[in-house]
């Protein structure tokens, strides 16, 4: 058993330091493709704006047109949680 001061210790302790700058995590990043692209936002923005104009006449009243979402995640511990998100069109 190692002690306290090994060089197992010593390595674990030089990690902690280590300075790394954010385009060093971003090209890693991007490198496993765990980036959004650049205009993630405005896409979404603009497909919403589309999904508004399929309407002749969009909805001016609140509680007559809703979008709904439903996801499910599993629990570590086993298990699952479902959630629904719910849109009104109007607001």
């Amino acid at each position: 058993m190692a002690g306290v001061g090994a060089p197992q210790d010593r390595r674990v302790d030089a990690c902690r330091r280590l300075r790394v700058s954010t385009s060093t995590v971003q090209r890693a990043l991007r490198r496993r493709g765990l980036l959004l692209p650049q205009g993630y936002r405005a896409d979404r923005k603009s497909w919403a704006m589309l999904r508004r104009k399929v309407f002749h006449d969009p909805p001016t009243d609140r509680n007559r047109v809703w979008q709904t979402d439903f996801s499910e995640f599993e629990t570590s511990g086993g298990g699952i949680w479902r959630i629904c998100a719910v849109i009104d069109y109007a607001t």
